[in-house]
């Protein structure tokens, strides 16, 4: 496949071929592949249009920090990088409209500018907002999903779509309205109002974080989902009671801070991540008798 034949005539993209995709994703392992970097809605339905046309597969990256990549990827990757107005907060507003590359940070500096209530949720994930609206990602404080008022993404077939969300729309890590293949590339969010507390909230939670978690090493977040039921499950702490903090793989690690993150201390790869994770869950099953998801996308 020559993305380069196929993709020449769309404009406002950018294309490079067996790229080193180490330093796009958080977790940096090591991984390479064809890279189609997106810069406008038009440009995405085309490219769409044509991979649906010749029955080609893809995988859109965003901000590499959920998602596992193989040594050698045999598909695409697409990755959004829209320019958007960053004066829509300058101002308090009932809502906001951004791409789906924009990144959470983003977001919550102006939530601290302007004392949002409801964005704390988003408070140290290193992500996009259209990777935490497909994943619904939030923290103890709360989801991305209750902010959500409207989602538009393009279709596998390269087709505009608009979704109007409700909190039903949305699940624990994951959504209810996305079909195979939707591809969000902008998002209208809402808040809870205004709270003078929420900067506090906010430096708090990051003060935790780095307490608790290791944020300046190489991870791809959260492994594990929490098994959320009758009785809450916190991958993390039973992790930690097994005695796995510290065990590895090859260069990838268990964090010692938090059960729940696995740490790149050098060359690890996509085996070294699906073997870990499968022992952990087998011990977890073992131990415990629950079965824990992965979050991150193997």
């Amino acid at each position: 496949m020559n993305l380069c034949q196929l993709l020449g005539g769309v404009n406002e993209i950018n294309i490079e071929t067996q790229l080193n995709l180490k330093n796009h994703s958080t977790l940096s392992l090591k991984a390479c592949g064809d890279l189609v970097t997106i810069f406008t809605s038009d440009a995405l339905q085309k490219v769409l249009a044509i991979f649906n046309e010749k029955k080609i597969k893809f995988q859109v990256l965003g901000n590499g920090s959920n998602i596992i990549l193989p040594e050698c990827s045999d598909i695409p990757y697409l990755k959004l990088d829209f320019i958007f107005n960053e004066k829509i907060f300058n101002e308090t507003r009932e809502f906001y409209t951004v791409p789906a590359s924009a990144k959470l940070s983003q977001l919550v500096t102006h939530a601290i500018n302007r004392n949002l209530s409801g964005w704390e949720c988003m408070a140290g994930i290193p992500g996009t907002v259209g990777g935490a609206v497909f994943m619904n990602a939030g923290t103890k404080l709360g989801e991305i999903g209750r902010l959500v008022k409207c989602v538009r993404v393009v279709t596998k077939s390269g087709k505009f779509k608009e979704y109007d969300v409700t909190m039903e729309s949305f699940a624990y890590r994951g959504n209810n309205f996305l079909e195979d293949g939707d591809v969000v590339y902008e998002v209208k969010l809402g808040h809870l109002g205004q709270n003078e507390r929420v900067v506090d909230i906010i430096r708090n939670e990051i003060r935790t974080r780095k307490k608790c978690q290791p944020v300046h090493k190489k991870t791809c977040g959260s492994v594990f989902k929490n098994k959320i039921g009758e009785r809450t499950c916190l991958a993390g702490q039973y992790i930690d009671i097994m005695g796995f903090k510290g065990f590895s793989v090859g260069d990838l690690e268990i964090s010692k801070l938090h059960g729940n993150f696995i740490i790149n201390r050098g060359d690890a790869n996509e085996h070294n991540v699906r073997e870990l994770v499968e022992v952990v869950q087998d011990e977890l099953k073992l131990y415990f008798g629950v079965l824990f998801e992965t979050e991150v996308k193997l």
